[in-house]
């Protein structure tokens, strides 16, 4: 099975992400939209793993949850990986994955993946060499016609946060030719008071 650790949005945050999405689909002339329900943030991308390694991941996770102290995020930008220059010509910016930026509290989220993929990396796994960039995939292979400048000020005024009260491993399928992510397990981390 495919699978990935990561943090889980709650359906209010989805339907948040998702009209800002519908906002988007207009400026675009083709391309693949996530579906709403899929909305995450990814902590580690584990490829085909099997019971036994889910077994173990899910052991290690569940040691290291209770030692990171829940926190606080913000989805408040947007950017992409591999954009490519507007053609004024032909009116197209292509994009192969648009994203969603995060702020807030990056010191946890950074120290809590960073643990993770230490933990991970004793089980096999090794760790991503480009490094951790956090973001919530909005969509991928577009072409928009308008230059990026016009599709942020449709972020305006949308900033949104995430309590991060937990971690899941999630499940990556095709049900009826449609992806789905579904969480497998989850992971409750520290809520007490937090130290400085």
């Amino acid at each position: 099975m495919r699978a990935f650790v990561g943090i889980e949005f709650s359906t209010e945050l989805k339907m948040e992400i998702h009209e800002l999405q519908e906002k988007l689909k207009p400026y675009s002339r083709s391309g693949r939209w996530k579906h709403a329900d899929n909305f995450h943030l990814t902590l580690s991308f584990l490829g085909e793993i099997d019971e036994q390694q889910a077994s173990d991941i899910n052991r290690v996770i569940a040691e290291l949850a209770p030692k990171h102290q829940s926190f606080t995020l913000e989805i408040n930008r947007l950017g992409t990986f591999g954009q490519g220059n507007y053609n004024s010509y032909s009116g197209v910016l292509p994009i192969r994955v648009f994203w969603l930026g995060i702020e807030g509290e990056l010191k946890a989220l950074r120290a809590l993946q960073s643990d993770l993929e230490v933990k991970l990396e004793a089980l096999g796994f090794p760790r991503d060499p480009r490094g951790y960039n956090p973001h919530v995939t909005l969509a991928q292979n577009i072409k928009v016609e308008c230059d990026f400048d016009e599709l942020e000020r449709q972020l305006i005024p949308f900033v949104n946060k995430v309590e991060v009260n937990a971690i899941h491993l999630f499940v990556s399928e095709v049900h009826d030719g449609k992806r789905v992510y579904r969480p497998i397990s989850d992971h409750t981390l520290y809520q007490g008071e937090k130290t400085t």
